[in-house]
C-alpha cells in the first residue's frame, strides 16, 4: 500500500471518535449536505458511500428508508459505522476497502454514489480520476453522484 495511503489509513483507525464528533462539532457541513441530497434522495432507493468514514452520511440515509453501502479504508471507521448503525437500529453494509480497489468489490448498481472523502485524500490527478471513473461505473443510468473535493491551487508572484 502506498506510503500516504497507510497514512490517511492509520489517521481514521486510529480516530474514529473523532471523525464521528466532527459533524456534530461543526454541524452545518452536515446539515447543508443532507438538505441538499434529500432533494433527490427517496426512500428504497439504493446508495452507496465511498469513503464514508464512521457513517453519518450512511446512517442517516438508512434512517430515511434507503439501501446503503458504505465503503472506507479504516476498519476502524467501517467498525464504528456498523456500530452506530447498530444502535440507531438501522441496516448497514459496509466493506473495508480502497476506493482505488472498488471493482474487487461486487456491489452492483446504485440509485446514488457518495464520493465525498477520498478526493481530499489522493495526492495524484490520476489516483483522483480513477476514483471517480470507478464511483461512476456503479451509478445506474440516470442516477445522481454526488462528489466533494478542495480545490488545488497556487499563487504565483511574478
Amino acid at each position: 500500500m502506498d506510503s500516504t495511503v497507510e497514512q490517511v489509513k492509520t489517521y481514521y483507525d486510529e480516530n474514529t471518535q473523532k471523525e464521528w464528533e466532527r459533524l456534530e462539532t461543526h454541524p452545518f457541513e452536515f446539515i447543508f449536505t443532507t438538505y441538499m441530497m434529500e432533494k433527490y434522495i427517496r426512500p428504497g432507493q439504493r446508495i452507496l458511500d465511498i469513503g464514508g468514514g464512521p457513517g453519518r452520511y450512511a446512517i442517516h440515509f438508512s434512517g430515511q428508508g434507503c439501501d446503503v453501502t458504505l465503503v472506507d479504508l479504516s476498519e476502524g471507521n467501517v467498525r464504528q459505522a456498523q456500530e452506530k448503525a447498530a444502535e440507531r437500529g438501522v441496516k448497514l453494509t459496509a466493506y473495508a476497502k480502497n476506493c482505488l480497489e472498488l471493482e474487487t468489490l461486487e456491489l452492483g448498481m446504485f440509485d446514488h454514489v457518495f464520493l465525498m472523502g477520498p478526493l481530499y485524500h489522493l495526492i495524484s490527478e490520476q489516483d483522483r480520476a480513477k476514483a471517480v471513473e470507478l464511483a461512476l461505473r456503479f451509478l445506474k443510468p440516470g442516477g445522481v453522484f454526488y462528489c466533494s473535493f478542495i480545490l488545488d491551487f497556487c499563487r504565483h508572484h511574478l
